[in-house]
């Protein structure tokens, strides 16, 4: 091969090529983001139109369906979803996966323009914002401290600048803490009293607090600069704006007002581990590293701590980055342990040196994939970590192959280093590339993966495909160089005598120079002797060989369809973390839920799992549904966030802890409470999601009630709920637009009015410092306490005729209690309801199934739907897609087969190591108990159809060098599966053991040196891993016999068909051959010489090529030498110098018992 034979005749370049690749890749990798998930961009985009005043009913007909029908339209539209609440309608649309996000926006956009015509004129502009869910926080910090809520908001705000001016910071939201505000609260007895309106309060006011500037004055001597400061220094000046003047005399605003320095309403409360605190949520930006973010922050609370005042702590919750340690320091033991348990894997059949260049293709492989990687702008997630666990063992499969071939050569063919390396890498080059491929167009398919689940797997297959990659340019560049400058096989040799007869007991006595010979001259021979026996029984019963693997498989499959353990999406882990949402009523006060949300926090003190919890933050008045406008101004919601120690020093899993969590908020009255695990995998939705569509909502909450009171009491199900509202209470001002129409007045008067009064008008900003506070006019607090205080409020205003009207509210307007829905949800121009239900304890597959039999005869007006979603929906395009991989993936490979062997029967028989992988992936699951996963087994399996043909093409293809030289099936056979036993084992127990760490969870941690057991990454990899070493495993055991054994049977049927078609044209002329028998008779006796050849160094006869080249042309013309011996063995023939082919087939076989030399027994 011209590659291998350049590098080896350049090898100075190869060795500076090399530091290069350490230098880049090490560079690479320490600048590569780290990230715990994949970052997955999902195009969300969010449409919000306030419509101040109006209703869900008219909210929808108005703003959201136009919205709607006008974006349903746009290109690559996936799912469009609405919410439309009182003075507020928010659509959700959501494109395929693969589009910008930029673009997305941009469409979303130039739509809502466009379908501006239509909507109300009265609509505030519509805020059109995309969604990131990698920009969630990564952090959360939370100031807590004695000096109250203002001073610890004040050290927050200082806090949230610096934060916010680190690199890749996008933002740092503040939750909890008080709002300092200027209150203007007014009376509306003395505003009636003396005509004045809300509004002439706050005009007067922003007309005092001002400064202009006032230009300048140019004299001949100076330049003088006029301003009018007219901003308040102080609150107090306030009380002595002239509000109006009646009669000449001054209305000042304290005679109609008091003026106090307070603050805002309360939005948000947050506490951490019961103790009120500020809260800043750190949020990174898409693709920057969040390890060095969470550092950068870190040194700033450090060196802030030490100048804040005594009391005042700064402490961290949520911290990502600490997750994200921990995973990256599993994989990276999983790494190292896997290399350890490779070398000396190695080790035992190639002796030290020998290990450790063949063990170099993995960093080199590694370094040259995290170089292409960083090129991309790939980060370093966990399931980028993983991969290179998995594909650990596979980058040396290559270099086994070539160094073991050059070893091998140097061993039989006693040839140079140099004639080694390079015969010997061209001897193996195409089966070398031909298996890398293969193993590679497993994965293929996996990079087409559509939808979210594609987007956090599509990091797998390119890792992997890069990886591996560079692995084949490490076997045919690095290793031949390797090979020609360190492999000395005989001087290894005599080193290895020498030190085994040294009179010094340290070298007599080594004990890894004794296990090597013991692997070397005992264990693997006698392992070579077993498997020839073996494979020569099964050559002699191939029928029944191949009859007792299909009962096998046959039989495997009927037990793992009784003794499974079911189906799961994504595995089932502890989870690190678990959040209690609770959601009150709705109109129910922030107060109240907050004091719902103190008492889940005292439940949650006495559970007996408490000591495993790190942090408990509370938030009441937050809300992470991207329908609440934000997250804020949600007064009755809250979320308790419940943080876990590491779990080596939990004292108990997780989940038992989750139960006694869930157990403990269960009976609380005045609210929803629900538990929410983290999930590892990316979001799809709850477990049991079921929709019911139709037009009247009335009809659809009557339907969502039936569903839930008939499936509410399956086993395992738990916090079923559905996103419909009862409805809120509300204070209906009705307007009478012809009364008010006769005193001059109209409905947004009306409104207005009352706005101003209850929720009040922010007039102006209050300065202090840097810092700008609302001047806010409203009326009193007691005078806005109850409904029956809005009969009290008076309209007050000027006409076009410049006349003043005063008159109650009560006069032009009816004032009612009422209820209405809080919002209205549609989904794909339809109304529908939506019923989630969480799952504990049991399979989500298993329950949902009994679900779907609960509701399987559930009876359905006409015109309404009822559609599982969520989990299960995303499951079945899992499952669809896999499966069209999976067929895909093994097109792929016989494909490259029947490239390389030019047959369509060699490929059909190496492909028979992929239904042998499934047998090894059953057995597995049932061994170790693990249900299917859809999504890891999944992959498990079409990793596996690349990876197993390996062995075959390995094998096969040796066997096919052997036919051309002229030996005979069966031998050829056999002799293949002695000489590529050594490559096939290595092979497969290099993957397998670099595996077999993540897969257990048992390590070694070697930064801290000791043992690790459980790890937290091998409950969401184990079954992907079980997959691969079982499947792995089993498939190359059953290949060394199974493979070879069916290639004979159907090369046995190939010539009983032969023989059958020359029986039925025996009555033909006799087809004859010109015979030379002077050559023939020269023919017989070289080559019976050759095939008695034997190699001294070993304890078995083989054939070698001899040195001489006229042997190949010689027995190449066996058939004449046959044919000469059919003469003497008496059988008659057609003429003189000619015989028949079948006479001369039967003296071959009467040849070959007479002879000495049974090596071409048979012809």
């Amino acid at each position: 091969m011209w590659l291998s034979n350049t590098a080896v005749k350049n090898r100075v370049a190869v060795y500076v090529l090399m530091a290069i690749i350490i230098l880049l890749g090490w560079n690479s990798y320490t600048s590569l983001p780290r990230e715990a998930a994949p970052d997955i961009t999902i195009p969300l985009v969010i449409v919000s139109v306030p419509y101040i005043g109006v209703s869900p009913t008219d909210i929808e007909g108005l703003v959201t369906q136009p919205l709607e029908r006008n974006l349903k339209s746009l290109k690559d539209v996936k799912e469009i979803t609405s919410a439309s609440k009182e003075g507020l309608s928010t659509i959700r649309v959501e494109f395929n996966t693969g589009i910008d996000i930029d673009d997305a926006l941009r469409r979303v956009r130039d739509e809502v323009n466009s379908t501006r015509p239509e909507l109300p004129d009265d609509i505030l502009d519509p805020i059109v914002s995309e969604i990131n869910i990698s920009e969630f926080p990564i952090m959360y910090v939370n100031v807590g401290g004695g000096l109250g809520l203002v001073r610890l908001k004040k050290i927050a705000e200082d806090l949230q600048d610096k934060i916010e001016a680190i690199p890749g910071v996008l933002r740092a939201d503040i939750n909890g803490g008080l709002e300092p505000e200027v209150q203007v609260n007014c009376d509306i007895y003395r505003l009636a009293a003396y005509e004045i309106s809300f509004d002439d309060v706050a005009n007067a006011v922003r007309a005092e607090n001002i400064s202009l500037p006032g230009g300048s004055i140019d004299t001949k001597e100076k330049n003088f600069t006029v301003r009018v400061p007219g901003e308040f220094k102080d609150v107090r000046p306030l009380e002595d704006i002239v509000v109006k003047v009646r009669q000449g005399k001054a209305i000042y605003l304290r005679d109609v007002a008091t003026v106090d320095y307070s603050f805002e309403d309360r939005l948000t409360y947050s506490r951490l581990n019961g103790t009120e605190v500020v809260t800043l949520g750190v949020r990174k930006r898409a693709g920057e590293n969040l390890i060095r973010i969470a550092d950068q922050v870190k040194d700033i609370l450090a060196a802030e701590q030490a100048h804040l005042p005594a009391g005042v702590k700064l402490e961290v919750s949520n911290d990502q980055s600490r997750n994200i340690r921990t995973l990256v320091r599993e994989l990276e033991n999983s790494i190292f342990t896997g290399m350890f348990l490779v070398v000396i894997t190695l080790f035992m059949f190639f002796g030290f040196k020998n290990s450790l260049l063949i063990s170099t293709a993995i960093p080199f492989s590694m370094l040259i994939g995290f170089t292409v990687l960083a090129a991309f702008n790939i980060t370093l997630n966990f399931v980028v970590l993983f991969t290179l666990v998995l594909v650990l063992g596979i980058l040396v499969d290559d270099a086994i192959v070539v160094i073991e071939n050059i070893y091998r050569h140097q061993q039989e063919y006693h040839q140079s280093p140099v004639e080694a390396a390079q015969a010997a890498t061209s001897e193996v080059a195409l089966p070398v590339i031909t298996s890398t491929v293969t193993t590679v167009s497993g994965f293929i398919p996996l990079l087409f993966w559509p939808g979210v689940v594609g987007d956090f797997m599509w990091y797998l297959p390119i890792t992997l495909i890069v990886t591996l990659g560079a692995s084949l340019l490490v076997a045919f560049i690095i290793s031949p160089v390797q090979g020609a400058q360190w492999i000395d096989y005989k001087k290894e040799i005599r080193k290895a005598r020498e030190n085994l007869e040294h009179p010094h007991w340290y070298k007599k006595y080594n004990p890894f120079t004794i296990l090597y010979h013991k692997v070397d001259e005992k264990f693997f021979p006698y392992m070579q002797q077993q498997y020839v026996k073996a494979l020569h029984w099964t050559l002699r019963r191939k029928g029944l060989t191949i009859g007792a693997s299909v009962v096998f498989l046959i039989l495997v499959f009927l037990l793992f369809g009784v003794f499974n353990t079911g189906v799961e999406f994504f595995p089932n882990v502890e989870p690190s973390l678990v959040r209690v949402v609770v959601e009150s009523p709705s109109g129910t006060s922030l107060d109240v839920t907050n004091g719902i949300a103190e008492s889940l926090e005292e439940r949650l003190a006495q559970i007996p799992g408490r000591k495993d919890i790190e942090f408990v933050v509370a938030s009441a008045g937050t809300s992470e549904d991207p329908f609440d406008f934000g997250g804020q101004g949600t007064p009755n919601k809250a979320q308790i966030a419940i943080n876990f120690y590491e779990k080596l020093d939990r004292g108990q899993s997780s989940f038992v802890t989750l139960e006694e969590i869930r157990r403990g908020t269960t009976g609380l009255a005045g609210a929803e409470v629900r538990v929410n695990r983290q999930e590892m995998g990316p979001p799809v939705g709850a477990p049991v999601s079921v929709e019911i569509s139709g037009e009247d909502y009335a009809q659809l909450a009557e339907l969502s009630s039936r569903i839930k009171e008939k499936i509410k009491s399956i086993p395992n199900l738990v916090d079923l709920k559905d996103d419909y509202d009862i409805g809120k209470p509300e204070v209906v001002v009705i307007v009478d637009r012809e009364k008010a129409g006769r005193l001059w007045s109209s409905t947004r008067q009306v409104a207005a009015t009352v706005r101003a009064a209850v929720n009040g008008i922010e007039a102006s900003k209050y300065r202090v410092g840097e810092d700008e506070y609302k001047i806010r006019v409203r009326a009193l607090e007691s005078q806005r306490r109850n409904v029956e205080d809005l009969e009290n409020v008076h309209i007050t205003f000027m006409n076009m005729e410049g006349r003043r009207y005063s008159f109650p509210l009560t006069s032009v307007a009816e004032i009612r209690r009422t209820s209405s829905i809080t919002d209205i949800r549609r989904k794909d121009m339809k109304r529908v309801i939506t019923i989630n239900g969480e799952v504990e304890g049991r399979l989500a597959s298993e329950v949902l199934n009994d679900v779907k039999a609960r509701l399987a005869n559930f009876e359905l007006p006409a015109g309404y739907e009822l559609k599982f979603t969520g989990k299960d929906e995303e499951q079945k395009k899992a499952e669809a897609f896999l499966k069209d991989a999976f067929v895909i993936t093994l097109l792929l490979v016989f494909l490259i087969l029947v490239s390389e062997f030019n047959s369509i029967r060699v490929p059909f028989v190496i492909m028979l190591s992929v239904l042998l992988s499934l047998i090894g992936v059953m057995i597995g699951l049932m061994v170790t108990r693990l249900p299917f996963s859809v999504i890891m087994t999944g992959v498990g399996v079409i990793a596996l159809a690349g990876i197993v043909v390996r062995n075959g093409i390995v094998l096969l293809d040796f066997a096919k060098q052997k036919l051309q030289q002229g030996m005979p099936l069966e031998e050829a056979l056999v002799e293949a599966g002695r000489v590529r036993l050594r490559p096939v084992l290595l092979t497969a127990a290099a993957t397998v053991l670099g595996v077999l760490p993540l897969a257990t969870g048992f390590d070694f941690n070697w930064r801290e040196l000791h043992f690790v057991i459980g790890a937290e990454s091998a409950d969401f990899w184990g079954p992907l891993g079980v997959a691969i070493i079982f499947g792995l495993t089993i498939a190359t055991f059953l290949t060394l016999v199974i493979v070879p054994t069916f290639y004979a049977l159907l090369e046995s049927w190939k010539a009983g068909r032969k023989r059958s078609f020359r029986s039925r044209v025996g009555s033909l002329p006799i087809t004859t051959i010109p015979l030379n028998r002077k050559q023939a008779h020269d023919d017989i006796r070289l080559c019976r010489r050759q095939a008695s050849h034997q190699d001294s160094k070993l304890p078995w006869q083989r054939r070698t090529p001899p040195p001489n080249p006229s042997w190949a042309d010689s027995c190449s013309r066996m058939s004449a030498a046959v044919i000469f011996s059919a003469r003497y063995a008496g059988i008659g023939t057609s003429s003189r110098n000619s015989i028949s082919i079948e006479n001369a087939r039967t003296a071959c076989r009467q040849w070959g018992r007479s002879s000495a030399s049974s090596s071409w027994r048979g012809g």
